[in-house]
């Protein structure tokens, strides 16, 4: 089944802050069966693979080296009808989510 919501994190060596991303990421208050998590790595040498793995994140690989690079891959490998973008070094908000989807696409009354 087709996720609603695609969140894509580019990281390399980034597993010292990742766990507290990934644990912010769990803990929305949005469906989870609403939600894929797309962890784009630039051939980490720490536990970022690892504890991305631990949280049933889909792991995909970039060679260019570069934030945009990386977000390229994983935009192009997304299944979500929205794409969201968060770093490994954020603690997103419970409502993040829920927020964002309803806030920049519902419908504007006139």
């Amino acid at each position: 089944m087709k996720k609603e919501v695609s969140v894509i994190i580019p990281t390399k060596n980034n597993g010292d802050i990742l766990e507290k991303c990934l644990s912010s990421i769990k803990n929305l208050d949005y469906p989870k069966d609403k939600i894929e998590v797309i962890i784009v790595d630039g051939h980490s040498k720490d536990a970022t693979v690892e504890i991305a793995k631990k949280y049933g994140c889909r792991i995909l690989y970039e060679d260019i080296g570069t934030r945009g690079g990386a977000c390229n891959v994983g935009v192009r490998n997304a299944e979500g009808k929205f794409i969201a973008f968060t770093d490994a070094d954020c603690v997103v908000p419970k409502d993040w989510l829920t927020n964002l989807i309803i806030n920049c696409f519902k419908p504007k009354n006139p």
